[in-house]
């Protein structure tokens, strides 16, 4: 599922009229690498980054997490804590 993470989160950052530069360093990670992540060619953004960036772009931080392949440590801590 998270080969679909970069497109999507190109289009919500399209959307809400943020180029790739300002979101980088909003959510503090250079420009090249989240362009990179965006097209596909580099592994979604760490759960902390996707949670900042869900903020930013006012999205559902765990159907981002989701999409980008990550367990939110709120679920792991239902599912896997002993």
């Amino acid at each position: 599922m998270h080969d679909n993470f970069g497109p999507v989160l190109r289009k919500h950052r399209a959307d809400a009229g943020l180029s790739v530069r300002s979101l980088a360093r909003t959510i503090g990670v250079s420009a090249t690498y989240l362009s990179k992540v965006e097209r596909g060619l580099c592994k979604p953004l760490t759960e902390d980054r996707i949670k900042h960036v869900s903020r930013v772009l006012d999205l559902d931080p765990l159907e981002m997490c989701r999409i980008g392949g990550r367990i939110p440590s709120e679920v792991r801590e239902i599912f896997f804590t002993p």
